[in-house]
């Protein structure tokens, strides 16, 4: 499978390879990863990947010489299943590392199981995020990198991206070619700008198809559904299902202006060098638009022994500590780190400039339930039939509520 592997799992999961140690010495990885259409762009990861191994892996066996670490890749649709299976078996895996929504349901099945981290709890850096993922029975799961969404653009075709949504269309019907995901969970940023990432979240949690919403939230959301026809009508403007297709047109010279995923950063730099820009999303005149910060993180197993659960504990401080998190930054153009106590180079940096302003829009989906994941599959297959002309602008949320079929 051609993946975009979590760059942060390959930085020392390969520690103690080859090693044979008894099964307490030995700690089980799962970890979600996301299949890449592009073959150019999925090389390009595969080699920044290879790069963090040689640069991390050696230290991570001299810190850690009598563990041995056994990672397994699995798709996003694949990992719920596959860890539901091995439960069964008692042969879940000790540690998994994940996106944060995905985790969320995980622990929601009981296949994560909190820690109680008070005793090393002054190991601890400051984290962003942290508190997210506290529940009463102890530590949920722990945040390891932040990954915001930004804007992509050519700079050959463009000096500054627009500083507020209201601006992007006029720039596309001037000449920009600007490209935008259908998929709601990236498309969400498009909604701030109308007063409507709020109701949009609450949509999101509609459990009947025949629920209605307060007033207020569907003339919001009218509003922003409106701006998405407007934009589909313009020449210049493209809908994709994925951001990986996105990311293809921009650095193939097709587009000149995308919302991208600060992951992206990296393997579209090596393919346009200086003219790549990024720049905050454009919300409000003024104001970066708010987003749903993809944040990954490590959840712990409900299998391990004692010996093992020590050493994932062990593990995920090593991750999230002052030096591993700086080497990462410095490693994997676009990824932030949680710990705050490693500052990014705002001053040297426009990128990290973009990096700092974006994170703090972030927002976390309070949830990952089959709620939310119906409801966007439903309201994306509306949005389709809107930009195939197929639906009105003003048919679209009356008939995605009445439950019709996407």
């Amino acid at each position: 499978m051609v993946g975009r592997l979590l760059p942060l799992t390959l930085v020392l999961l390969c520690g103690g390879c080859g090693l044979s140690l008894p099964s307490d010495h030995t700690l089980v990885v799962y970890v979600e990863s996301e299949v890449l259409r592009d073959r150019r762009l999925a090389a390009l990861s595969r080699q920044a990947n290879r790069r963090i191994i040689e640069g991390l892996s050696d230290r991570f066996r001299l810190l850690r010489p009598d563990a041995r670490v056994h990672i397994r890749f699995l798709p996003k649709e694949r990992l719920l299943p596959v860890l539901r299976d091995r439960a069964l078996l008692g042969l879940g895996p000790d540690l998994v590392l994940s996106e944060s929504t995905l985790a969320r349901a995980i622990a929601a099945e009981g296949l994560s199981e909190p820690v109680d981290l008070a005793a090393i709890r002054s190991e601890l850096p400051d984290l962003r995020f942290i508190e997210a993922f506290k529940s009463p029975q102890g530590q949920e799961a722990i945040p390891v990198t932040a990954e915001p969404q930004l804007a992509c653009f050519d700079r050959r075709r463009l000096k500054v991206s627009p500083d507020s949504l209201e601006e992007l269309l006029p720039t596309a019907a001037a000449g920009l070619r600007v490209g935008l995901p259908l998929k709601i969970r990236d498309l969400y940023w498009t909604s701030s700008a109308f007063g409507a990432s709020g109701p949009l979240e609450r949509l999101m949690e509609v459990k009947s198809g025949t629920a209605t919403l307060p007033l207020g939230d569907r003339e919001a959301l009218q509003r922003w559904i409106a701006w998405l026809g407007a934009a589909n009508l313009l020449q210049n403007v493209s809908f994709h299902d994925a951001n990986s297709d996105l990311e293809s047109l921009l650095s193939q010279g097709n587009v000149d202006w995308i919302s991208c995923s600060s992951l992206s950063i990296g393997k579209l730099q090596k393919v346009m060098g200086r003219s790549l820009g990024v720049a905050p999303l454009p919300g409000l005149p003024g104001e970066p638009a708010d987003f749903l910060l993809r944040l990954v993180v490590l959840s712990f197993g409900i299998d391990s022994t004692e010996a093992q659960r020590n050493l994932a504990e062990a593990f995920a401080l090593l991750l999230v500590n002052d030096v591993s998190q700086k080497q990462l930054m410095l490693l994997v153009p676009g990824v932030v780190p949680v710990n705050r106590n490693v500052p990014l180079p705002t001053k040297s940096s426009q990128m990290y400039r973009a990096l700092a302003e974006s994170v703090s829009h972030g927002r976390l989906l309070p949830s990952a339930t089959g709620a939310v994941d119906a409801n966007a599959a439903r309201l994306e297959g509306q949005l389709t039939r809107l930009m195939a002309g197929e639906l009105r602008s003003d048919r679209v949320l009356p008939a995605y509520l009445i439950g019709g079929p996407p």
